[in-house]
């Protein structure tokens, strides 16, 4: 069954990424997977898995910021 969310990890691609995440102590998961879409150029589109990595990731940033997503539900 998949995961079907509108908050960050809701979705199953987040999910499986967040999977690689687990147990690394370090954020190059997280700077690897933004700094591939920060260099798409302006006109380029971005699909939708990787979207939902970038959003998982920018999450992590916000979270270890202190910063926790506000449920809308």
């Amino acid at each position: 069954m998949g995961a079907w969310g509108i908050d960050a990890f809701g979705n199953d691609t987040a999910c499986d990424w967040s999977y690689d995440l687990e147990g690394r102590t370090d954020f190059s998961l997280v700077e690897k997977t933004l700094a591939r879409l920060l260099v798409l150029p302006e006109e380029q589109t971005i699909d939708a898995s990787s979207a939902e990595e970038g959003i998982a990731a920018a999450e992590v940033v916000a979270r270890a910021q202190g910063n926790r997503e506000v449920s809308t539900g």
